[in-house]
């Protein structure tokens, strides 16, 4: 059985043990999902199993109860790795947005501060940008290249986000967080703070950030969940660690609990 099959079975198998455990009367996370629409977006250009798993999420909500209505494709892309731009137009919907450069998403005034940031010891300097995207204005438009215009910054159930392949990579040089991304990172995590994103995923790379990032995530009022995914686990060839958070009001219930689990599972490249 080929990867993809494989990984296309356990979704199947787990949206099945969704609905059944909604019918089983544990069904009170559902609200979440009558309440919000199910999109993503994404930071990095692996758009292809997180997405996946959200289409099967919203193959179970429909089980569940076929009225519903609800978004289960990607939202909005914003990759700053350019060599995989044009893989992205060609797997995402033409409905999705196209966003070019995370920098668009903040103030000229506040990414100018933090690009002059100068500070030797990468703690200091996260901890300095960090304080500046902290007070900064977020934009809620930027320009789409989809649809050659500012399109709005729509908001969405799942963010996932990750360093460039350089910075992790065994295929890279292995730059871990002292890569020049490491700003983009600090401005994309504080964006989606601020909208209080429902599950946001961060790809854990070797350095300061990552647990920096998981002590502000803690008070922005996400818990903290720290695992690491192998081939072997779920047939996808990952095998670094990853680091991922999720909002504690979306994370209150078992039905919610096991919808995280599955993107976490199922729903890595």
């Amino acid at each position: 059985m080929a990867e993809s099959d494989n990984v296309l079975v356990n979704l199947q198998r787990w949206a099945q043990h969704t609905v059944n455990h909604v019918k089983g009367g544990h069904g009170s996370g559902a609200l979440l999902w009558e309440t919000r629409p199910i999109g993503s977006s994404s930071m990095f250009s692996g758009t292809c199993y997180p997405e996946r798993a959200l289409a099967y999420i919203g193959a179970a909500r429909k089980m569940q109860d076929p009225t519903l209505k609800e978004l289960t494709e990607p939202l909005w892309t914003c990759e700053i790795d350019s060599k995989a731009r044009g893989s992205q137009r060609d797997s995402l919907p033409p409905t999705a947005c196209k966003f070019e450069n995370i920098e668009h998403f903040i103030s000229p005034e506040a990414l100018a501060e933090m690009k002059k940031v100068k500070i030797k010891h990468s703690t200091k300097r996260f901890q300095k940008w960090w304080g500046i995207a902290s007070k900064a204005t977020m934009c809620t438009h930027a320009y789409c290249s989809q649809h050659l215009r500012k399109c709005p910054i729509r908001d969405s159930f799942l963010d996932v986000t990750g360093s460039i392949c350089k910075s992790f990579s065994s295929l890279g040089n292995l730059e871990g967080e002292d890569s020049e991304n490491s700003i983009l990172l600090v401005i994309w995590m504080v964006f989606n703070f601020r909208r209080r994103t429902a599950i946001l995923t961060h790809e854990n790379v070797r350095g300061f950030v990552s647990q920096l990032i998981s002590d502000e995530a803690c008070k922005a009022g996400y818990n903290h969940v720290q695992a690491k995914c192998h081939p072997r686990d779920v047939g996808i060839p990952v095998g670094r660690p990853r680091k991922y958070f999720g909002f504690k009001k979306a994370m209150i219930t078992l039905f919610s609990q096991s919808i995280f689990m599955c993107i976490f599972t199922y729903g890595n490249r």
